[in-house]
């Protein structure tokens, strides 16, 4: 893990190189917060698991974690405010890539990314 603003590495774990990254999610949040306070955990949907919620919500952070295709929301106990974090976070990115549309729709974008 690390931070947004410092990009400290505020925990790290050496495994097999076949074993799978989302598993090592609540040792990493432990280890952190050690030495930090929790506010947010961001992953892609390969973290998107209860045991990994949980170790967040442990620590009263929010998980902003992409749900997988087949998540129902039922064995997550920050469940409502992940889903309205997820929703939230699936909108305003469906917005931003409206008006990016519109923006190239009426000349205003020169193709160029950032």
């Amino acid at each position: 893990m690390c931070g947004v603003h410092t990009h400290v590495v505020t925990a790290a774990e050496i495994r097999d190189r076949h074993a799978a990254d989302a598993k090592s999610l609540p040792y990493l949040v432990d280890m952190t917060a050690e030495n930090f306070v929790l506010r947010e955990v961001s992953a892609d949907k390969a973290y998107a698991s209860a045991r990994n919620y949980d170790a967040i919500d442990r620590y009263g952070a929010t998980p902003f974690i992409a749900f997988k295709a087949n998540a129902t929301g039922a064995v997550v106990a920050c469940g409502r405010r992940c889903f309205i974090t997820s929703a939230y976070v699936a909108r305003t990115f469906s917005r931003l890539s409206q008006a990016e549309h519109h923006q190239h729709d009426q000349g205003q974008v020169s193709g160029q990314r950032t």
